[in-house]
This record gives structure tokens, C-alpha cells and sequence, in this order.
């Protein structure tokens, strides 16, 4: 059996660049493969979700156009009368 083998270059490559990311031989122009480059940026983005992720979540912000029921703490159109509980918001 003979082994099958690579041709020798006729014209030695001086000016390879190898990617800083997976470190083989690039064909790019800015020597970082295309998909290395969208690896790359997408884990900077990963880290920041993730990060942000982590961070201790805060509490729901009240909507200008509701008001809160004294008696349960439920956000009732600003414009109702009543709350389904019963509570009146004009008698007092």
C-alpha cells in the first residue's frame, strides 16, 4: 500500500497568520477567522448576560396608570371605582 502524502509547495508561505482565537492558519484579511471572530465577540456578550443574570433583581416598577390596593397590594386601574376585594378608594 502506498501512503498518500501532501505536495510540497512550490512557494513557500512567508506571511501566515494564524488566528488568535483558534490558532490556525487564517485566510482573512485581519487574521482572526470570521467565525472566530463571532465565537469571540459572543462570549463577551455571554459573560455580560450572564453577570447581569446574577445580579439581584429588582423589584417590578409601579405603572403611572395604576394605584395599589391598601388591603392586598394589587395594582388596580387608576380610573376604577372599587377593587375586586370590596375596598372603596373614594370612601374614607
Amino acid at each position: 500500500m502506498s501512503e498518500h502524502r501532501r505536495p510540497t509547495p512550490l512557494i513557500a508561505e512567508a506571511n501566515t497568520k494564524t488566528c488568535p482565537v483558534c490558532g490556525k492558519t487564517s485566510y482573512s484579511l485581519g487574521g482572526t477567522h470570521p467565525q472566530c471572530a463571532m465565537r469571540h465577540g459572543d462570549a463577551q456578550r455571554q459573560e455580560k448576560l450572564r453577570t447581569k443574570k446574577e445580579s439581584p433583581a429588582k423589584p417590578p416598577q409601579r405603572r403611572s396608570w395604576t394605584k395599589k390596593c391598601p388591603k392586598y397590594g394589587v395594582e388596580v386601574h387608576l380610573r376604577k371605582k372599587a377593587c375586586d376585594c370590596g375596598h372603596d378608594f373614594f370612601s374614607r
